[in-house]
C-alpha cells in the first residue's frame, strides 16, 4: 500500500472548522462524515490490483488442491465399492452353495421318507393279502370238510 502523510485528529477538527466555514455548518458536517478518521489506510487502485491478483492466484490453488482431493475420494470411493461388490460376491456365493446342499440334504431326506412309507405299505399291502388269503382257504376248508 502507499503510505500517505498521516494527518492528526487536531489538523482533522481545524480542517472541519474550516470547512463548516467556508461550505456552512451542514455542508461541512457531511463532507467530513464522508472523509475517513485520521491514522486510517486507504486503499488505492494499485493495492486493490494487487490483492485482485493475489486472490486470483489464491483460488485457482484452492480450485487446482479440491479438484485433486476429489479426484483423490472419488478413486478411493471406487476401491471401496469394487471391494464391496468382491465382498458381497463371495458372501452370495457361499449363500447359494449353503442352500443347494440344504436342498439336496431335503430332497435326500423326502426320498427317503417316500421309500420308507412305499416298503411300509407294500409289507402291509402284502400282510393284507396273506391275511385274506389264510382266512379264505381256513373259510374254504371249513366249507369243504
Amino acid at each position: 500500500m502507499e503510505e500517505y502523510s498521516s494527518v492528526s485528529e487536531p489538523q482533522r477538527l481545524a480542517l472541519h472548522a474550516a470547512v463548516r466555514r467556508t461550505l456552512g455548518e451542514e455542508e461541512g458536517d457531511t463532507l467530513m462524515a464522508l472523509s475517513p478518521p485520521a491514522n486510517t489506510d486507504i486503499a488505492t487502485r494499485q493495492d486493490v490490483d494487487v490483492l485482485r491478483t493475489e486472490m486470483t492466484g489464491e483460488f485457482a490453488a484452492l480450485r487446482a488442491e479440491m479438484k485433486g482431493e476429489s479426484a483423490a475420494v472419488r478413486a478411493e470411493m471406487k476401491g471401496e465399492f469394487k471391494a464391496v461388490r468382491a465382498e458381497m460376491k463371495g458372501e452370495f456365493k457361499a449363500v447359494r452353495a449353503e442352500m443347494a446342499g440344504g436342498f439336496e440334504a431335503s430332497r435326500a431326506e423326502t426320498a427317503a421318507a417316500i421309500e420308507r412309507a412305499k416298503n411300509s405299505t407294500l409289507r402291509w399291502t402284502i400282510a393284507t393279502i396273506i391275511l385274506v388269503q389264510s382266512a379264505s382257504t381256513g373259510l374254504l376248508m371249513r366249507m369243504l370238510g
